[in-house]
């Protein structure tokens, strides 16, 4: 399981390489990224040390509720522009159904409840922040 807030780019052939298991047939990979709605960029501020907790305690939950084997989440923070990759979860599963679930359990539950607020940038000014 690796469980990730960082500023840098996500490696995403290393998480497919770490999540691939032999009792597995189903690997559910879910992608997040800036959009464009006219914005230049989008700032994202989170509690590190509380974000991985919680990110944690939702891995943990969607391997129990959905029987998944395993959940991997790296999340961003910092100044992303458009395009950038934000979130990824890879949800690691025995059939494709549970992990469907249980990738869509986490990211409902981090847009709840994890203490990662998102700002956008147009034209140089920042918003107000949200989560």
């Amino acid at each position: 399981m690796t469980i990730r807030m960082q500023k840098d780019e996500i490696d995403l052939t290393s998480l497919l390489v770490t999540s691939r298991s032999e009792k597995a047939g189903a690997r559910v990979i879910f992608i997040g990224d800036v959009r464009d709605d006219g914005i230049d960029s989008l700032d994202i501020e989170a509690d590190v040390n509380i974000a991985e907790s919680d990110l944690t305690k939702l891995a943990t939950e969607a391997c129990d509720q959905y029987h998944v084997l395993s959940v991997d989440i790296v999340h961003r923070y910092g100044r992303l522009a458009v395009g950038e990759i934000i979130v990824v979860i890879v949800v690691t599963a025995g059939h494709r159904e549970e992990a469907y679930a249980a990738s869509r359990y986490i990211i409902e539950k981090i847009k709840e409840y994890v203490p990662i607020w998102k700002r956008e940038v147009i034209n140089g000014k920042s918003g107000n922040w949200c989560h």
